[in-house]
């Protein structure tokens, strides 16, 4: 229902070896929830390598990754391979480490998913990213290790999320629990754990808020709008679409435009072309994204 209401087209496909760049060169993001065990085929690891190397390249070339931990590593019978994840993610100076937080029972919160603890964060870093997102829920969360300085292939490295906790007589304090960096014309975040975004989950707290921020800035249509002086007019008349409707797309689109404009920071400033947004009944979309925009978007 998230993507059909954003007018998002997905595919899905497990990681194999006859991926081709001609496959992959089709898609805007890229979601990765499985990295295959080497040492199960020991006869094609070449061809794995090689398929992650596509990966690569497919970033480098503008394309979006969405890599997800293995939080949940020992649950299902799925094929997930977390060294061969932190092999794939050492390049870009990072790792996913099996920490899995679990701080609190949201059972009285959330009925409907029964008793257990639930996984969470709050401690959440200013960030286009987390534009409107106040904590990430999920049955399954881990930690990710930044591994020193980046290396100069890869842009900054940024932590979105923090947290604190135990996984079984060790204490970890203030880990990051998602980062993003980009790498060439494209982009990367990792998120450690991959059920946040399964559909029950997706509903909790803020988490299908960040899962679009994460594909608006992946994708960025309105910095190419911007950068190519293009016009964009939207109608969001109450009496065509509702009332509620009206105000929840003009409060997107609108961070949407902030998060365009916050990206143009990687461009020399004599190319940025200006561009101006005009809102009419400001009041009925006012949001905090207003404030950051008056405050931080003359890029």
């Amino acid at each position: 229902r998230v993507f059909a209401e954003h007018d998002i087209v997905f595919g899905a496909e497990r990681f194999s070896t006859k991926m081709t760049w001609e496959f992959l060169k089709q898609f805007n993001v890229i979601v990765m929830v499985d990295f295959p065990i080497v040492e199960k085929h020991p006869t094609i690891v070449n061809e794995i390598r090689a398929t992650e190397q596509l990966l690569a390249r497919f970033v480098a070339e503008g394309g979006g990754l969405l890599l997800t931990g293995m939080a949940e590593y020992s649950q299902w019978a799925m094929e997930r391979d977390m060294e061969e994840l932190n092999r794939f993610l050492k390049p870009y100076g990072a790792e996913v480490l099996h920490e899995q937080v679990a701080e609190k029972d949201l059972a009285k919160t959330y009925p409907s998913l029964g008793a257990g603890d639930m996984a969470w964060t709050d401690n959440v870093v200013k960030h286009p990213l987390t534009e409107g997102v106040q904590a990430l829920y999920g049955s399954a969360l881990g930690t990710v290790q930044v591994l020193g300085k980046s290396p100069a292939s890869v842009g900054a490295l940024d932590v979105l999320m923090r947290t604190s906790g135990s996984y079984g007589d060790r204490a970890f304090t203030d880990k990051p629990v998602a980062v993003a960096m980009r790498y060439g014309k494209g982009k990367i975040v990792v998120v450690n754990g991959c059920r946040w975004m399964e559909s029950q989950e997706m509903k909790l707290g803020d988490n299908a808020q960040f899962f679009l921020n994460i594909l608006s800035w992946f994708e960025n249509r309105p910095a190419k709008i911007m950068d190519k002086k293009k016009i964009l007019i939207m109608n969001l008349s109450k009496g065509r679409i509702g009332e509620e409707n009206s105000r929840l797309i003009g409060q997107m689109l609108i961070t949407k435009i902030y998060l365009a404009a916050m990206s143009r920071v990687d461009l020399p400033e004599e190319q940025r072309s200006d561009f101006y947004l005009y809102v009419d009944e400001f009041q009925n979309f006012a949001s905090e994204a207003f404030a950051d925009i008056l405050s931080e978007a003359r890029k």
